[in-house]
């Protein structure tokens, strides 16, 4: 929930005020990669002993799933950005 938030402010940072779905969503889902490199692989994969998390399913279906959570993420902030600005 926190890395949402974070990622919320970061794409309303970077577009402004004047947000674009298409714009937020790739933003997103490039944030969504990051934190994949970030989070799964360098600190996750680094503190487990068993390297359960990453090898319960294949590597790829980890970068899809952080690719759509940011994507989004992405989405849903540009839909409330649009609606205040009308």
């Amino acid at each position: 929930m926190v890395l949402g938030a974070i990622g919320a402010v970061l794409i309303v940072t970077l577009l402004g005020r004047r947000i674009g779905v298409v714009a937020a969503t790739m933003i997103g889902a490039a944030y969504g990669l990051v934190l994949e490199a970030l989070v799964v692989s360098l600190i996750v994969n680094q503190v487990q002993t068993v390297n359960a998390l990453y090898t319960s399913t294949p590597g790829w279906r980890w970068w899809v799933a952080y690719g759509i959570f940011g994507g989004a993420l992405g989405m849903l902030t540009a839909v409330p950005v649009k609606r205040r600005q009308a």
